[in-house]
């Protein structure tokens, strides 16, 4: 749609774009569209990388407590193209369908979501992961703090270690989100050994279930802990992520939230 601005007309009409250059109005012919130059294989390449951008969105949303606003400026194109690189494995060629296997997303570990401070730099033990019939452990071994657990200044007076589970059914495009169970660790300038503590999470058969870790460090104030984690400084990565057995009901996924970013049919299964 054109408008005026001044002595001048900007914008699109019929087959014209108009603007001003240098004092003048130009009117250039609208540019040829490309559609016909495109391949067959351009156009499915294009189709799976929107499904891909849509998914790592999804994803995104399910772990806003995890990644909150302090991410790196790339973080968002990095997602997008490790769920590509997952879509594209468990694709089948011929039907444009998806086979996803209990580790189809397992390149998503160890994902950062911000690489100026990656979690790997700051705790340094490693969690350990059990599923019991549809519950999933998540093992926190003790921290010998300040040796496991970096914290960035010794002023602070603490750490909350976030841990979450989402899980989203990209049968039924719901999404189960959920808030972080937290692990309180205190600043201690003296080696400190904390026992560990484990996490428990209910994940359902067939849906995609991606854990992630925070670690947001506090300060204390008049009104009370104050978070100090920033756009320079916010160690929170993807720990774990995998389908498990069986399929998803729809009797109790019908309860959870539809996806955001998601439509029907977005994700054609295809046969094992």
């Amino acid at each position: 749609m054109a408008h005026i601005k001044g002595k001048f007309i900007h914008g699109k009409m019929n087959d014209s774009v108009y603007r001003e250059l240098n004092g003048k109005q130009i009117i250039q012919s609208m540019p040829a569209t490309e559609e016909k130059k495109r391949t067959e294989g351009t156009k499915k390449a294009a189709t799976v990388f929107g499904k891909a951008s849509k998914l790592a969105a999804e994803i995104r949303s399910g772990l806003h407590h995890i990644s909150s606003q302090f991410y790196d400026g790339q973080m968002i194109a990095r997602l997008s193209k490790e769920v590509l690189y997952s879509l594209n494995a468990a694709k089948i060629t011929e039907t444009q369908s998806f086979n996803f296997k209990e580790g189809s997303f397992r390149s998503l570990v160890g994902f950062e979501f911000n690489i100026k401070s990656p979690l790997k730099t700051n705790l340094l033990v490693a969690p350990t992961f059990s599923l019991t019939g549809t519950t999933l452990k998540v093992a926190i071994p003790e921290i010998n703090v300040p040796i496991d657990l970096k914290f960035p200044e010794d002023r602070l007076e603490g750490c909350k270690l976030l841990v979450l589970t989402t899980i989203l059914d990209l049968v039924h495009k719901r999404t189960k989100r959920t808030t972080p169970q937290i692990m309180d660790i205190p600043y201690s300038y003296e080696p400190k050994v904390l026992p560990g503590k484990t996490f428990e999470f209910e994940v359902t058969p067939g849906c995609l279930c991606i854990t992630a870790i925070s670690l947001q460090f506090t300060k204390s104030s008049f009104a009370g802990d104050i978070i100090v984690n920033n756009k320079l400084f916010n160690p929170a990565a993807i720990i774990h992520a995998f389908i498990p057995p069986g399929t998803s009901d729809n009797a109790v996924v019908e309860k959870w939230p539809p996806h955001s970013y998601l439509s029907d049919g977005f994700f054609p299964k295809g046969k094992d």
